[in-house]
């Protein structure tokens, strides 16, 4: 049984999200990456070696939720990756990129679960939070049991809770922001090396830290099963969360870097400390009031982020790759509720053993980072084979700037991967990788197997019509302007390999000049995509282009 024929045999995921719900799911997801994580990227490189790593990491995952949209609305599954990988090349494909996922998901539940126990001890114990560890457990626990006992009880739900708690995260960013932006000095961001000792080479290290702001966004587009209209629910859901998300990590890093030295914005819980500097002991309550916030954006986040695992661990059960019990939905309320428990017992186990593991935060997050772009790059293959082999499937809905904007996502994640290379503990990182990818492959083998004759047709996909893709209808001017630019600054993520790793290269400038150039080339291309992905998102916009291109698709039919 493959992934898209699971619906026949199995009770479906109930359809009751609205694009208000897509937008708090996306934003709730990655709204933790705003209070910790994020800092680790500063270290040995600085504020605007960082701040150039963020704004090319926004500019892949604006890209990249446009173009899984297009895949989301042309399999409005639960399966996610696992029906895109199925239906291109088959069991092995589809179960990769849905382990990729699992994995991603999972690691990033693990370490927001942990920065929830870390908050919790901060506000005990200020001075020393490392002297309170039953305190770190047990809220961690409390999180995991509270919200498996909330998703478990219905998706309408948990939804209108993750909802109000992402409003709440973003009202603790906009107390940071302006308690932040009293003491804000630009001298502290733009210094003298501007982009610190390590040069270009510090972009290229902080990457992967940057991956933190957004990672797991993608988990919004699962829920395509659970909406009624996914054809403008999921894209238009997803962009908002995108436009909120790029506003508040431009804030967040340059109102932190910019009040405080960033050497100092060190630990688990950088924004306490930037407003705790800032205050410089006055108003205490405002220190507390902001701490007590918080922990909204970090259970938002664990809250969209079981949302996302349990999903993917319930499609490949329900697929067959996984232990079939995984697959069941409750019978009255339609929740993956075995998925839900498995999850949370992983997560409750690692907030355990991390009392033994002090770096278990930066490893969860760096193994995420990495599960992520597996499966980002394998998508991207899907989708340029999909529109080729199966152009009926995106009749509803077509990414803008449909054949850059995939090339974009995988250019960048090529380039991240690099960035992993220098850590100092790269070792530890892919080792802890091969490992879990080794673990699903002996998943596959003991429950996958007997899937591989089942969904051979579904590979091929003979059904299908051998004829290309139809364009997605006119391009607007603003379109024809925006594609040169993005190819443009397709070059930055290859002048930076060049000039970090053979930096005795002549270079045409000073390194101030240069960051100056970069930042003003990738702002330009995020700005562009950005209203780009606006204009293409609006209700009017949207049915229209579905008329085109149906259109287009009746005249090749003939």
């Amino acid at each position: 049984m493959s992934a898209i024929q699971v619906e026949k045999k199995h009770k479906p995921l109930q359809k009751k999200l609205r694009v208000i719900d897509i937008w708090a799911l996306g934003v709730g997801i990655v709204v933790s990456g705003q209070y910790f994580g994020w800092n680790l990227g500063l270290d040995g490189n600085g504020p605007v070696a960082m701040l150039i790593a963020s704004m090319i990491i926004c500019l892949l995952f604006l890209g990249w939720v446009l173009t899984l949209a297009e895949l989301s609305v042309a399999m409005p599954h639960a399966d996610g990756p696992l029906a895109y990988g199925e239906r291109t090349g088959g069991p092995w494909l589809g179960f990769t990129m849905a382990w990729s996922m699992l994995l991603e998901c999972l690691f990033g539940m693990i370490a927001t679960a942990l920065a929830t126990g870390w908050y919790m001890a901060l506000l005990a114990n200020p001075e020393n939070p490392r002297d309170e560890p039953s305190l770190i457990i047990l809220s961690g626990l409390a999180t995991v049991a509270v919200f498996f006992v909330l998703h478990a009880w219905g998706v309408r739900e948990q939804s209108v809770v993750l909802v109000l708690m992402t409003y709440a995260a973003l009202l603790g960013l906009l107390l940071f922001w302006g308690i932040s932006a009293a003491d804000f000095s630009a001298e502290r961001i733009w210094a003298v090396p501007v982009l610190g000792d390590k040069g270009w080479r510090g972009v290229l290290d902080a990457a992967p830290f940057a991956l933190w702001w957004l990672i797991n966004i993608e988990g919004a587009a699962l829920a395509s099963e659970e909406t009624a209209v996914p054809f403008q629910t999921i894209p238009r859901g997803l962009v908002l969360s995108m436009l909120t998300i790029i506003t508040s990590i431009g804030l967040t890093l340059l109102l932190g870097c910019g009040s405080m030295p960033w050497q100092d914005i060190v630990g688990d819980y950088p924004l306490a400390k930037v407003v705790l500097h800032a205050l410089n002991g006055r108003y205490p309550f405002l220190w507390h009031l902001f701490c007590g916030i918080a922990l909204f954006g970090l259970i938002a986040s664990y809250h969209g982020l079981l949302y996302s695992t349990s999903r993917q661990l319930f499609s490949l059960g329900r697929a067959g790759y996984l232990p079939a019990v995984l697959g069941k939905a409750h019978a009255s309320r339609g929740t993956p509720v075995v998925s839900l428990f498995a999850c949370s017992l992983v997560a409750g186990c690692f907030v355990i053993a991390s009392v033994w593991f002090k770096e278990a935060i930066e490893l969860a997050i760096l193994v995420a980072g990495l599960a992520s772009l597996v499966w980002y790059i394998l998508a991207m293959f899907c989708l340029w084979t999909l529109r080729c082999r199966s152009p009926h499937l995106f009749s509803h809905y077509r990414a803008p700037l449909a054949r850059t904007l995939p090339i974009v996502v995988v250019g960048f994640s090529g380039f991240v991967l690099l960035g992993y290379i220098g850590k100092s503990n790269a070792v530890e990182i892919f080792l802890i990788a091969a490992v879990l990818y080794l673990a699903g492959l002996v998943c596959f083998f003991v429950w996958g197997r007997r899937q591989i004759r089942e969904n051979d047709s579904m590979a091929m996909d003979g059904s299908s019509p051998a004829f290309a893709i139809p364009p997605p209808g006119r391009k607007s001017i603003l379109e024809l302007f925006t594609a040169p630019v993005l190819w443009l600054t397709l070059l930055v993520p290859g002048w930076i390999i060049v000039a970090s790793f053979w930096p005795q290269l002549p270079r045409f400038s000073s390194d101030e000049v240069e960051a100056v150039i970069v930042l003003t080339l990738i702002g330009l291309s995020l700005g562009l995509v950005c209203l780009v992905a606006w204009l293409h998102t609006q209700p009017r916009q949207v049915t229209k282009t579905i008329l085109s291109q149906a259109e287009s698709h009746r005249e090749n039919t003939v």
